[in-house]
């Protein structure tokens, strides 16, 4: 039998779920089949399942269409235990089809666009078609049905179904080579019908399939109909019970927005429609046709039952969560908001950056308040999501994991991309591409940097920074030698090279320090010695392993050789330590992954290292793997943790454009041409998702967004969904909807504006806004720091400038009486600085009497560093060198006086002319040919003409 249990709450549906999971199948081997829809909610219902049982054992995890396909294998023979049509193993299939010069060629549309792709952009295209046939064997079977029949499903002229054509020979093609491995996923679905009908009516005879007793599909955001109608099939051996977070208690699956109202209203549709809250029909519109369409397809067959819990409360959030669940309108004026209500804000910032600062203040006053309250709140009861996790875990680290102790608060970012959480894959992924790659020595340095790497070659902190030093010293620039400078139709020119930059470091390990000629025309660099110099072979022995690793990439390999060779690649190159061994581990299980997936896709012709790392790094990126609940402040995207419960919710980065997404459907997908009720859409999607983050807040709702321009201080719009939100808030909490000013004071008891920056003396002193209120103990000194010198007397005689207002500590105590009126807003800055020196330096001992030359030449070349320096005792930090990726085709003056530097003496001794540009000749100043003897016979007659003036005079 299918049950359907409908509730509001993520927790009812979970204590619904381990009642009927406590009373266990008859047989006590065979595990509980729990289908659920993510990583996270899988972690959410372990924990939930071990703390009911007191251990989560003998259940079985699994995804709704993995586990739809292993329940039609139990029942139709000859099926495989994984999909062959799953989109990461049909993509081979796909690509190569594309790679196929016949079939493309018989194709015009597809042909003008791969005559001038290469492999990694046919391989791009072939993993998003096989996405979306995916789609097509999901939500169009009868397309499909049409194609393998030779048909054209679409309407239209034939000029409009070019894409349809290439598309239609691709899935015949498919289904003709996996004809031998599994039957027609089509006749698959009619066989499994009939074997389920067949097996009802001969209920306890031998060859009874082997499904499970029971299944339990918990909290799914949406279902195709082909899903759903699979389940109702099962539905009639198996008790499948299907747990649906519905936001509604009353029948809304006719509700409408009240703009498409109006538009069935003038064509007269709108019968049987109504508008109800209009939130729930602008942003509900996914789960509105999911559930529409499970209670459809169930009919008569399915028992449905409800457990509907309104919000105790009566802050603005539970008013908006009981609105939406009773089916009503937030009407204007019917909330009266208390003076404490901060379940629902909007803070404006002028950055990322001030968003996250802003925040982690928010944070700390919530923590404090609750914890005063006697009610403390945990880190792990707050959600923070943004649009676009990778561009803001940079920022999140910045300013969450710099504060001090006191104010620190344990916070995790989850579910980024492997590629670019900077751990053991990403750095795989950087060591391929280097390989691939022209070798640039500031790309070289920054892969031996990662820790996996320099732990492998033995090397710490202090050799890397003689590594950076010795490379720069070398002359190294770009290509591992001359052969592979001459791969980019070059001069096979071995200056600059990473060979030619050893050659140079070896050859002055070899020399002693006060060698100044050249050798086999190189001059020494470096001059490491002795058993210091260990990073040298180091470095010899990474650049080694590279160029093997370069020469192994240039050739495609089958799936097996991939497998073995990037195995090998890991060993040579990285050792993990601490977590990176599971992380590592995890890297491991993924290339294994990657050759499996490779050969169920029926690769037989080797595949180029550029498509084998493009697949490598969409299987480390796979959604799936998602984002997980911890037990600290959880900062994911938007929809990793979707629908789990959490005290506090918070979503950042809300601007115009960011969410809902820009992005736009391929241009050759046919659905998006020919949509139908029940299609999974981007957009509804991502406004579906919106309702659901604001139904899973159970105290509060800190929506942030870059509302004002960081340069002229512009006013800039948020999300249109915030704006929509603010347009039903607004009028409900006004005094009087119909004044202006009554709703601006009501919009601005929702909308926080934000100064700046995170020193604005406005977030430190006593006013009229508290929640813009600063908790930085530094930033709070200084600010007092400053004003108590601005009230000093810049000078004999002068008048105190009084301080504008006291400055707050975090714990809210005045430290200052305010000197000044309030309403000052001129700024302490307006009054001159302070002089640096108050008073005149203690004369110099006697040392000074005697200036040696170098430290004149220091004072000359910058004055005020060299006072700081050596009378102050004052190391201005300076920016290390960087490597240079390009070798100097024309002098510059670093170049230029290191030339002279060398050759000066030389000239100066009266060498002959052979032996001077010989000289000239070794150095690393710019590279040899035409163009560089020009430049060096011009350098040179300007250095003989200075040393001739030198000797005269």
């Amino acid at each position: 039998m299918l049950h359907i249990h409908h509730a509001n709450r993520f927790e009812t549906l979970t204590a619904l779920l381990l009642a009927r999971l406590g009373r266990g199948p008859a047989d006590v081997f065979a595990a509980e089949q729990l289908i659920v829809p993510s990583t996270a909610v899988r972690r959410a219902l372990t924990l939930a399942i071990a703390e009911h049982r007191g251990v989560c054992t003998q259940v079985q995890f699994s995804y709704l269409a993995q586990w739809l396909w292993q329940q039609m294998g139990r029942c139709v023979p000859g099926v495989p235990a994984q999909s062959p049509y799953a989109p990461p193993v049909l993509a081979w299939r796909v690509h190569a089809a594309l790679c196929n010069a016949e079939f493309v060629a018989t194709h015009p549309r597809l042909a003008r666009y791969l005559q001038c792709a290469d492999e990694v952009m046919r391989f791009d295209l072939a993993r998003r078609s096989a996405g979306l046939l995916d789609q097509l064997l999901t939500y169009r079977t009868d397309w499909l049905a049409a194609w393998s029949a030779g048909r054209s499903a679409l309407p239209g002229p034939a000029e409009a179904s070019v894409d349809e054509a290439w598309q239609a020979a691709l899935w015949r093609r498919c289904s003709a080579e996996l004809a031998g491995q599994s039957p027609p996923p089509l006749d698959l679905l009619a066989q499994f019908g009939r074997a389920l009908e067949g097996y009802a009516d001969l209920s306890g005879l031998p060859g009874l399939p082997d499904l499970p007793q029971a299944a339990h599909v918990f909290a799914l955001p949406t279902m195709a109909p082909l899903h759903v109608g699979l389940l109702q099939q099962l539905g009639r051996r198996v008790d499948v019970h299907v747990y649906v977070l519905n936001p509604c208690r009353e029948y809304w699956f006719e509700l409408v927005a009240p703009r498409q109202l109006s538009h069935l209203a003038a064509r007269g549709r709108d019968q049987g429609h109504e508008v109800g809250n209009r939130l729930l029909a602008a942003w509900g519109r996914q789960t509105q046709s999911h559930i529409d369409t499970l209670v459809g397809s169930a009919g008569e067959t399915a028992l449905d039952d409800s457990h509907f819990q309104p919000h105790p409360g009566t802050t603005l959030l539970a008013r908006l969560q009981n609105s939406v669940l009773d089916l009503v309108e937030l009407e204007a004026g019917s909330v009266d908001l208390a003076d404490d209500d901060r379940s629902i804000e909007l803070h404006v910032c002028h950055s990322l950056t001030r968003e996250l600062e802003v925040l982690h203040d928010y944070l700390l006053g919530l923590f404090s308040a609750a914890e005063a309250a006697g009610a403390p709140l945990q880190p792990g009861q707050v959600l923070v999501v943004t649009p676009d996790i990778e561009a803001a875990a940079p920022f999140i680290d910045a300013v969450f994991s710099t504060t001090p102790a006191p104010r620190r608060i344990p916070y995790t970012v989850t579910g980024r991309a492997s590629s670019h959480a900077g751990g053991p894959a990403d750095v795989f992924l950087a060591l391929l591409s280097l390989a691939a790659s022209r070798c640039l020595a500031s790309d070289v340095l920054a892969v031996l940097q990662q820790a996996p790497v320099a732990r492998r070659f033995g090397l710490d902190a202090g050799q890397l920074q003689q590594v950076h030093q010795a490379m720069q010293a070398s002359g190294m620039r770009w290509a591992l030698d001359a052969g592979h400078r001459a791969s980019y139709a070059l001069p096979a020119e071995s200056r600059h090279t990473l060979g030619d930059g050893m050659a140079r470091l070896f050859l002055g390990y070899a020399s002693p320090d006060a060698a100044t000629e050249p050798f086999n025309g190189l001059l020494p660099a470096g001059h490491a010695e002795g058993s210091q110099a260990t990073w040298l072979g180091a470095l010899q022995v990474f650049i080694e392993a590279l160029a093997s690793l370069r020469g192994a990439l240039a050739q495609p390999h089958l799936p097996p050789a991939w497998e073995a060779l990037l195995s090998r690649t890991l060993d040579d190159f990285m050792q993990g330590e601490g977590d990176e061994l599971d992380e590592l581990r995890e890297l491991r299980a993924v290339l294994h992954d990657l050759a499996t997936t490779m050969q169920r896709g029926g690769v037989a012709q080797p595949v180029a290292a550029a498509v084998v790392r493009a697949a490598l790094e969409q299987l480390l990126d796979d959604p799936a793997r998602g984002g997980v609940p911890t037990g600290r402040v959880t900062f994911s995207s938007m929809s990793s943790l979707r629908n789990l419960p959490y005290a506090v919710v918070c979503a950042i980065g809300l601007n115009d454009g960011a969410f809902p997404s820009a992005d736009r459907p391929q241009e050759f997908d046919l659905m998006a041409r020919h949509p139908r009720r029940g299609d999974r859409q981007r957009r509804s999607d991502e406004r579906n998702l919106f309702l659901d983050l604001l139904l899973a807040a159970r105290h509060s709702v800190y929506l942030s967004h870059c509302g004002r321009s960081v340069r002229d201080n512009a006013p800039l719009p948020p999300s249109v969904l915030v704006s929509e939100l603010l347009e039903v808030l607004v009028p409900a909490i006004a005094s009087d909807p119909d004044s202006p000013a009554a709703l601006a004071r009501a919009r601005q008891r929702l909308v926080v504006e934000h100064p700046l920056q995170a020193f604005a003396l406005d977030a430190y002193t006593p006013g009229p806004e508290p929640r813009i209120r600063g908790y930085d103990d530094d930033i709070a000194r200084a600010l007092r720091a400053s004003l108590q010198a601005a009230a000093l007397p810049a000078s004999p005689g002068a008048v105190a400038t009084p301080s504008r207002a006291s400055i707050d500590g975090p714990d809210g105590a005045d430290d200052e009486p305010a000197d000044a009126d309030p309403g000052d807003d001129d700024p302490p800055s307006a009054e001159p600085l302070a002089p640096f020196f108050r008073a005149p330096l203690p004369p110099p001992d006697a040392t000074w009497r005697e200036v040696p030359l170098p430290r004149l030449a220091e004072f000359l070349r910058n004055p005020s560093r060299s006072l700081l320096r050596r009378r102050l005792d004052l190391a201005l930090h300076r920016d290390e060198d960087t490597l240079e990726d390009d070798e100097p085709l024309l002098p510059d003056w670093p170049g230029r006086s290191a030339l002279a530097e060398r050759l000066l003496p030389a000239l100066l001794r009266g060498d002959d002319a052979p032996a001077v540009q010989q000289l000239a000749r070794a150095g690393t100043e710019w590279p040899g040919g035409v163009l560089g003897d020009a430049l060096l016979a011009k350098e040179l007659g300007v250095l003989t003409h200075f040393a001739q003036q030198l000797r005269e005079a």
